[in-house]
């Protein structure tokens, strides 16, 4: 098999497939867009994939005094999505055909642009109808004059190490660190679901942390205090 770079599909490009016979249309780099597989019957193929283009994306934010740039990726780009194998049926570890937040510039004017890499992990999704689940976690870093890191961790398990739908994509813990020491750490505990009823009797459910726990280190990375928040909720769903 060939592989080769297809940045673009105008009326050329479709003409020049059509003049070699298009076997087989794909997405085999899962950037969103589909690739070609060309050549003649009982011979070797051409495999030609589409470079990937976040189309439809915000690009350019401005607001008074600020702006910001955004960059994207695919989420097949290892560079900003690592998979991780995961597989309790119907969730499973899966990649999506989606562009992902990779680069944030932040320029005020008059001063030094502040710059955002985000970088995400474990993908997943749900194979009886539900679709894409989240991330396990999403590491954001603030380049400016002190690194900051907020790493988030979600889709807390049950007693058997299994994630569930109703609390996928739900945060467990967020770590944040300046100059690599960590100063706060926050942990969602005790996750509980409970049943509502909706219009017409439609059920849905209230999924939320009961206990949050908020420890919170000085620039040495000693422990100062913990700060612990329990949350009940009533029939009605008030706290």
């Amino acid at each position: 098999w060939g592989w080769e770079s297809f940045p673009a599909f105008g009326s050329s490009s479709i003409e020049s497939i059509d003049s070699v016979h298009l076997e087989n249309s794909l997405d085999i780099n899962s950037d969103g867009y589909p690739d070609f597989v060309l050549g003649e019957k009982d011979k070797i193929k051409t495999i030609y994939k589409s470079a990937p283009y976040a189309q439809d994306k915000i690009q350019t934010i401005t607001e008074e005094g600020l702006v910001y740039t955004i960059d994207y990726k695919p989420a097949s780009d290892t560079s900003v999505h690592t998979q991780i194998r995961y597989f309790e049926y119907p969730v499973v570890n899966s990649t999506p055909s989606r562009y992902l937040v990779s680069h944030v510039k932040k320029q005020p004017h008059g001063y030094s642009a502040t710059t955002y890499d985000y970088h995400y992990q474990g993908a997943k999704s749900h194979r009886k109808g539900l679709g894409f689940l989240g991330f396990d976690q999403i590491t954001v870093t603030e380049n400016s004059d002190v690194t900051t890191t907020t790493i988030s961790e979600f889709s807390p398990r049950n007693s058997n190490g299994v994630v569930t739908v109703r609390t996928a994509g739900k945060p467990t813990k967020i770590t944040v660190k300046k100059a690599g020491k960590k100063v706060k750490e926050t942990n969602y505990l005790n996750y509980e679901s409970k049943e509502r009823s909706g219009v017409n009797g439609v059920k849905y459910y209230e999924t939320y942390a009961q206990r949050i726990e908020v420890k919170n280190y000085d620039d040495a990375g000693t422990h100062l205090k913990t700060a612990t928040t329990t949350i009940t909720r009533d029939t009605k769903g008030f706290g």
